[in-house]
């Protein structure tokens, strides 16, 4: 019994230990703010830090107009992103996620329901647009101008 107790002690004393090295390695530490003040060169060029690790999509009509309330859906074979940003007044919509080739559906609204257009199979309703159908393997902005 006083091995167990011993055991227990040891071991409560070492996971402690293990936690405070993650702590100490995950920046939990005292962080010294000469390191942690950017430098001119490294400030983000992008107005919207939101928009450093995304793509920007413009959303148009052919006419130029915004298209308001499109979502933008990426996807990668049969598995597609969890978010569906809207288009807002501008025409503009941001997707965060990792910078691949994604195939790029603009999905259409459903005005009279709310939400979006599906066929009678319960797909999804597209729009078709004049642009690439993918993305650039590296973030930035994308138009897409609407046929229709």
């Amino acid at each position: 019994m006083k091995n167990m107790k011993k055991w227990a002690i040891f071991m409560t004393a070492l996971s402690l230990a293990f936690s405070f090295g993650a702590f100490a390695a995950c920046g939990g530490g005292n962080v010294d703010s000469s390191e942690s003040t950017p430098t001119e060169s490294s400030t983000p060029t992008q107005s919207n830090p939101q928009e450093q690790n995304a793509y920007t999509f413009i959303v148009k009509h052919a006419d130029g107009t915004p298209a308001v309330g499109y979502g933008i859906q990426l996807c990668k074979g049969d598995s597609c992103l969890p978010s569906l940003p809207a288009t807002d007044a501008s025409g503009k919509a941001v997707v965060s996620c990792v910078a691949d080739v994604y195939d790029i559906h603009v999905c259409i609204p459903d005005l009279e329901n709310g939400g979006y257009m599906y066929d009678e199979s319960y797909n999804m309703v597209y729009a078709d647009f004049n642009e690439a159908t993918t993305t650039p393997a590296t973030y930035g902005e994308i138009t897409l101008t609407l046929k229709n």
